[in-house]
């Protein structure tokens, strides 16, 4: 989320991140500086693209499943629903880090980067 506040005349923006979306901007950024300018605005290799987008799907997974987990401890509805969603997250993150780990690989293969 992007604010827009006045301070002694000027205007300045303030962006409200939640930590993992910080992490998952500074991860874009720190890719953009090393491969290609353009990552940062929806360009660059679909490989980037694909591994930001899939790391900003487990993120917002990630966010979707504390809010649900705090709404239904409140309702004494949490133990079952909880081991059932926790499973399917560890089940996405496992299968998305592999293949963040090929792709990264690929990358630094076709690039000719040291190990």
């Amino acid at each position: 989320m992007h604010v827009i506040a006045r301070s002694t005349g000027a205007a300045v923006e303030i962006q409200i991140r939640t930590s993992l979306q910080h992490l998952w901007a500074e991860l874009s950024e720190k890719l953009a500086d090393v491969f290609d300018p353009s990552i940062k605005y929806g360009g660059g290799e679909e490989e980037i693209r694909s591994m930001l987008a899939d790391t900003s799907d487990l993120i917002g997974l990630s966010e979707l499943l504390e809010s649900e987990v705090s709404r239904r401890q409140q309702r004494g509805q949490l133990l079952n629903w909880a081991q059932e969603k926790l499973l399917q997250l560890r089940t996405k993150l496992g299968e998305s880090l592999k293949e963040l780990i090929a792709q990264v690989e690929r990358i630094r293969k076709r690039n000719d980067l040291p190990d």
